[in-house]
């Protein structure tokens, strides 16, 4: 499974879309998710993709293959990407 966690951009053809971090948290516990697109901003005061990232890194639900990151928010797209590289089985 392609996942694609974005509150505003539409997924790209193929890719199931996830609007929250709780309904990519359901979709990565299954462990059939191969790859992962990230947001970091999902609308206000609501868990960001970074909260996602941390959450893999503490449960060790990862996607088969290394996300990737489509956010428009270079501190969230530092945060998450440094995430993955210390904590992500890559």
């Amino acid at each position: 499974m392609r996942l694609w966690l974005d509150d505003s951009r539409p997924a790209p053809p193929g890719w199931v879309h996830c609007q929250t971090v709780e309904a990519a948290k359901v979709l990565l516990e299954t462990g059939k998710v191969e790859d992962l697109s990230l947001d970091h901003d999902l609308g206000v005061a609501k868990p960001t993709g970074l909260d996602l990232c941390r959450w893999m890194a503490d449960t060790g639900h990862w996607p088969t293959n290394k996300p990737t990151l489509h956010t428009a928010n270079k501190h969230g797209l530092l945060m998450m990407r440094g995430t993955i590289i210390k904590y992500g089985p890559y």
